[in-house]
């Protein structure tokens, strides 16, 4: 072992011991705690009646944009699943079919393709190329 090694084990367990020695009063006081009488009173806990509990009712499943896009990819018709932070811009549509998106100030191009069904990697195809820079105002084209 040389010089530089043995330096660094004996520093890494100064640091352990040193953070031993930090945690022993914690963990001291939580295994007094937990080991009083007051709180491990298992006689007294086993007398009380037990008492059923009310059903649960199971609320709505979460709809993800996954769930709820039909499928994603190149030729993915779009499907605008409603503004959201990323994607606030306004949507064109043409015999209900979202066919462009106008982009909006702090509007994202993974957002905007969450929002509209649409792999984010196919907007750039489908205008002519990488929208690393979108600004408000963009026509961004979504047909396929």
């Amino acid at each position: 072992m040389n010089r530089s090694q043995k330096i660094a084990a004996a520093v890494s367990g100064a640091v352990v011991v040193a953070l031993v020695a930090l945690a022993a009063p914690a963990v001291a006081s939580a295994i007094g705690e937990v080991a009083s009488p007051e709180t491990s009173d298992v006689a007294a806990v086993a007398a009380e009646p037990v008492v059923a509990a009310e059903p649960v009712v199971t609320p709505e499943p979460v709809v993800t944009p996954e769930a709820a896009c039909p499928r994603m990819g190149l030729d993915a018709v779009p499907v605008d699943q409603g503004s959201r932070y990323g994607a606030a811009g306004d949507v064109v549509l043409a015999d209900g079919v979202p066919t462009s998106y106008v982009v909006a100030a702090n509007d994202h191009p993974v957002a905007i393709g969450e929002r509209l069904c649409i792999d984010y990697a196919t907007l750039g195809p489908r205008n002519g190329g990488d929208l690393a820079e979108i600004h408000p105002g963009d026509v961004l084209d979504l047909r396929p």
